[in-house]
């Protein structure tokens, strides 16, 4: 996991929604501020190599929770036109601040373990 990759990403998912980033670990159940950690841990698991308890853990959050907001975006972005804007905007913005060596695409042969 690259750790620039991985700020990268959580900045990007923050500066959208206008949150600090260090709001990302707090206990907050703020709408805005749980939808930024939830597109934060969706873009975490779709484009690095960190696991489950990685990802939860740099939220001071759990494996379950991680897997919850995944499938939440994932739900909500083909069943709400907003959502999916979202998620396309963000991921053209992360994909333009970040080398794509970096990424780990999910149909490769290599990224199944």
């Amino acid at each position: 996991m690259n750790d620039m990759t991985t700020l990268t990403i959580i900045k990007t998912v923050f500066d959208y929604f206008g949150l600090p980033i260090d709001a990302g670990i707090k206990r907050s159940r703020k709408r805005e501020l749980v939808k930024a950690r939830q597109y934060s841990m969706y873009f975490l698991r779709k484009y690095t190599s960190a696991t489950l308890l990685q990802t939860g853990q740099m939220f001071g959050r759990n494996h379950a929770t991680v897997i919850s907001a995944c499938n939440k975006v994932e739900f909500e972005s083909e069943h709400y036109d907003d959502t999916r804007r979202d998620v396309e905007r963000l991921g053209q913005l992360i994909y333009n601040r970040i080398t794509p060596e970096y990424f780990r695409y999910e149909n490769y042969d290599t990224d199944k373990t």
